[in-house]
C-alpha cells in the first residue's frame, strides 16, 4: 500500500503517541484515547506549521542508533551522516583503539556516539547546558562507556579542567555553528527556524567559533602539542578561508565535497610542529 509523505509523517506521529508499530498505524489497527486524540491534534497543528516532525516525535534513527532530539539541539542531517561515514572510514579499521576523540559542538552527541566504539574514549563538548543534558541522555540510551561531557567554548576545557587527555593522541571532529548571522532571515526557508540559533550562527562571516578554535590550536602549537587530525564540517561559502587558516597548523589540509558536490568538509592531518617533522 502506497503511503504519501504527509500520511507517513502523520503515521509516525501517531506511532510515537500510541507507542505502536507504524505498520499497525498504517493499516488502521489502533484506537486513540481522548487524551491521545488531543495530543495528536495539537502536534498535527504544529506539524502543519512547519514544526519539525523529529522534535514532535522526540528522536531520530541515525545509522542504527536512536538519538533523542529537542529544541535544544540540531536535527542531524545527511551531511552529519556523511561526516560520521568519513570518521568510520578512517578509524573503523584501527585495531589498537589507542586514539581519543573530541566531539566539539556535540549537540545531541550524535557524531561522537556513532563512532565511540572506534576510540579509547570520547569527550563531548558544547557551550549549551541544555544540549549537554540531551547528549548525556543519548549516551545512557546507547550505553556508551568511556565518555565525558564538558561545558566548554570549544577547547577551553583543556585549560580549566583536570583532564588527563593526551592531546597528541587525539582526533577532533567538529560540527560547529557556521552560518553568518545574515542567514537568520532565511531560517524559515531553510527549515531551521525552530532549531537553536547558537548552534547555527557564528558572526558576520560564520567563522567566529571556528576562529576561536584555530586560536586555541595555535596556543597548543606553541608547546608542540596538536591533535593527530581535525575533521570539520563547514559552510561551503567560507570553507576556503577556513582551509587557509588551518594551513599554518597542519601540513595537509584536504577538502571533501558533500553528497550534493558542495565543498563541505576539511580534514587536517600531520601537525605542523617541530616534533612532527621526521
Amino acid at each position: 500500500m502506497a503511503v504519501s509523505n504527509l500520511a507517513y509523517q502523520q503515521a509516525l506521529l501517531l506511532a510515537s503517541i500510541t507507542q505502536l508499530d507504524i505498520q499497525k498505524i498504517i493499516i488502521g489497527d489502533y484506537q486513540l484515547s481522548s487524551s491521545q486524540k488531543t495530543e495528536y491534534h495539537k502536534k498535527l497543528d504544529l506539524l502543519n506549521n512547519n514544526y519539525p516532525l523529529d522534535y514532535l516525535i522526540g528522536y531520530v534513527d541515525f545509522l542504527g542508533k536512536r538519538i533523542i532530539v529537542n529544541e535544544n539541539v540540531l536535527i542531524p542531517r545527511a551531511e552529519t551522516e556523511q561526516l560520521v561515514m568519513i570518521l568510520k572510514e578512517r578509524y573503523s579499521k584501527s585495531i589498537l583503539h589507542k586514539l581519543d576523540l573530541i566531539d566539539l559542538g556535540c549537540g545531541s552527541g550524535v557524531i561522537g556516539i556513532s563512532v565511540a566504539e572506534y576510540f579509547s574514549k570520547v569527550l563531548l563538548c558544547d557551550t549549551s547546558v541544555e544540549a549537554l543534558a540531551v547528549c548525556k541522555s543519548n549516551i545512557d540510551r546507547n550505553s556508551i562507556v568511556d565518555s565525558i561531557c564538558y561545558q566548554s567554548n570549544v577547547l577551553e576545557f583543556l585549560w580549566s579542567s583536570s583532564t588527563s587527555l593526551d592531546i597528541k593522541n587525539t582526533v577532533i571532529v567538529a560540527n560547529l555553528p557556521y552560518l553568518p548571522v545574515s542567514d537568520k532571515v532565511l531560517a524559515s526557508e531553510n527549515k531551521v527556524e525552530f532549531e537553536p540559533d547558537e548552534a547555527l550562527y557564528s558572526g558576520d562571516d560564520g567563522l567566529d567559533v571556528f576562529k576561536c578554535l584555530v586560536k586555541q590550536l595555535g596556543k597548543l602549537k606553541t608547546i608542540n602539542i596538536l591533535p593527530v587530525e581535525l575533521i570539520l564540517e563547514l559552510d561551503p561559502r567560507n570553507i576556503n578561508i577556513a582551509k587557509e587558516m588551518l594551513n599554518s597548523l597542519y601540513f595537509h589540509v584536504d577538502l571533501y565535497k558533500d553528497f550534493n558536490s558542495f565543498p563541505r568538509f576539511l580534514i587536517a592531518s600531520e601537525p605542523n610542529i617541530e616534533s612532527a617533522i621526521k
